[in-house]
């Protein structure tokens, strides 16, 4: 049975499904196969097909259906994107107990920018969202518990904090949005290097999804924003020796 050679971990609405999209297009990087959902992420590819969701949502049905959902062939790598790993440190403990050799890959977005984007696009889908927060003021103002947890995923510092802790360092690479949204081709070759296959460039990169509404953020509500997760933007700088530059 085939294991998967990377897992792109997170996070949401950073730009996951994108890279995915891009990095199958590489003749030696071969997808997952979908799984009975056959629902669509918004783009080219299956959402089961992106992320099986093992280590969160399907834990209980073991290794070896895991393992089905990767192809087998000769000379290529295949993984997975499955962008709420991440965030439940569980899943990544067992991540590490699984499959200790695999590459990490995970994608940081300036939190302020995650989390409008991911407020807007669970207002897509998400019953009666607007009632309950006609404005994303609002929601700031009165996030009920259950959903509060959309803003705790900008914090990443826990998250990398865990992930280094579990994994080499050399297992994992970080690739800051902003990057792969002005420069994909740049944080393309990167990763190649990383996954250790041959050079390659795709005729077009994936269109980033809907991930900037078109209703602007208020300023003070930005200002405030920027403020809460300055620490822990400067926390997780210092755990990567890296600047975002997200101030």
């Amino acid at each position: 049975m085939k294991k998967p050679d990377f897992i792109i971990a997170g996070e949401a609405r950073c730009g996951t499904t994108s890279l995915y999209e891009d990095l199958i297009k590489h003749p030696q990087i071969l997808p997952a196969t979908p799984t009975s959902d056959v629902r669509y992420d918004n783009g080219n590819i299956y959402l089961s097909q992106k992320e099986p969701r093992f280590f969160d949502k399907n834990w209980f049905r073991g290794p070896n259906w895991y393992y089905t959902c990767f192809q087998d062939r000769e000379g290529t790598i295949t993984g997975e994107a499955s962008a709420t790993y991440l965030y439940k440190t569980l899943s990544m403990a067992r991540i590490k107990q699984l499959l200790p050799d695999v590459k990490i890959i995970i994608l940081l977005r300036n939190p302020v920018d995650r989390l409008y984007s991911h407020f807007h696009h669970i207002k897509k889908f998400a019953p009666k969202w607007d009632t309950r927060y006609p404005t994303f003021e609002r929601f700031i103002e009165s996030a009920h518990e259950n959903d509060y947890y959309i803003i705790d995923k900008g914090m990443y510092a826990k998250s990398i904090k865990v992930c280094f802790d579990l994994f080499d360092v050399r297992q994992v690479h970080i690739v800051r949005s902003e990057d792969l949204f002005e420069n994909p081709e740049t944080v393309y070759v990167q990763l190649l290097e990383t996954l250790s296959v041959d050079p390659f460039s795709p005729i077009e990169f994936s269109a980033l999804r809907s991930s900037n509404p078109s209703i602007k953020m208020p300023n003070h509500v930005r200002k405030m924003l920027t403020e809460f997760y300055a620490p822990y933007n400067a926390e997780l700088e210092d755990i990567i020796g890296r600047k975002m530059k997200w101030g």
